[in-house]
């Protein structure tokens, strides 16, 4: 895993790891409960991965994996504000650099 992180660190402008906690529908977190069984040490929120953390526990076997995630919060931006013409070119650039950046994930985890 560390060789993965060094990897990526070389090619985009953060990377980080932690705890995420994975829930079954994005809308969840605004029900009044969500955040109290939240563990605080989380970094992310996510529900891609519920399917496949529960295949994974079914049969036993072991799972990890990395998500592209947003820091818009940290900037002070919201996901309902309109984005600049500077924001949806990052945004562009970002989603064309991801698929190549997910082959080489891969190769560089099986070479």
């Amino acid at each position: 895993m560390e060789s993965l992180r060094d990897h990526l660190a070389s090619r985009v402008e953060r990377v980080d790891s932690g705890l995420t906690f994975t829930t079954s529908s994005v809308v969840r977190e605004v029900d009044p409960d969500f955040w109290d069984v939240v563990d605080k040490r989380c970094q992310a929120i996510e529900m891609g991965a519920a399917a496949f953390y529960t295949a994974a526990r079914a049969t036993g076997k072991r799972a990890a994996a990395y998500f592209w995630v947003t820091d818009l919060p940290v900037g002070g931006k919201s996901f309902f504000d309109l984005p600049t013409p500077d924001d949806v070119q990052i945004r562009q650039d970002r989603c064309d650099r991801a698929v190549s950046l997910d082959l080489e994930l891969l190769i560089h985890l099986w070479g």
